[in-house]
């Protein structure tokens, strides 16, 4: 399946969900902490890719001007008009087969109170679209906490399972997603995970 008809189907539906939360009111959500380290991800990075996957660690500049590290694997693409998938993302990366995505939103911490808050925003947009309870869960990454939750969602007719990351860093709260088809979930969890781990706003 083309990327085009994957990506364009998601986004469709996800467009409201992932346009701004700044008109709806605020609540906290549950935690459970679970801590991530540095080290851990790199042998993750390592056993979960192919033997011939090389991953490398490369800016990202997103449309806002920001810019991103991530270290993802050297043949992935770097969508080059993410604007054309949904007016808000900063930036989109793929695998080469079309199976595999990371994309991200970046919105101005000042519209919001905390990131327990701004994730409960998300929450509540992400249990709307899908019909049902999605909670967000505590996890450290590199010493700090994130909102970290997996779905599987019918997006008009495709079965996608998803990994959904909500991240504060200096000035944003950062929604940072990646999704693949739910029959290749088990084999791209540790991938997409790591991925999106790697994360940092330079």
């Amino acid at each position: 399946m083309k990327k085009s008809i994957v990506t364009t189907t998601f986004f469709t539906l996800f467009c409201l969900l992932l346009s701004g939360c700044s008109q709806i009111p605020t609540t906290s959500s549950n935690s459970q902490s679970e801590q991530t380290t540095a080290t851990s991800r790199q042998n993750i990075f390592s056993s979960s890719a192919s033997s011939e996957a090389i991953f490398l660690k490369k800016n990202i500049t997103g449309i806002s001007g920001s810019v991103y590290q991530l270290t993802f694997p050297s043949d992935w693409i770097e969508e080059v008009d993410p604007l054309s998938q949904n007016k808000d993302l900063e930036f989109m990366i793929y695998d080469k087969q079309e199976r595999e995505f990371v994309a991200c939103i970046s919105e101005n911490k000042e519209d919001f109170t905390t990131l327990d808050a701004y994730a409960e925003l998300v929450s509540q947009r992400l249990t709307r679209t899908n019909n049902t309870q999605i909670q967000f869960n505590d996890e450290l990454m590199n010493g700090e906490k994130i909102k970290v939750c997996e779905f599987v969602s019918d997006v008009q007719g495709l079965k996608l399972s998803y990994i959904y990351q909500i991240i504060e860093t200096k000035n944003h709260y950062v929604q940072l997603y990646g999704w693949t088809f739910t029959r290749l979930f088990e084999t791209s969890r540790d991938r997409l995970r790591n991925i999106m781990s790697s994360f940092d706003e330079m």
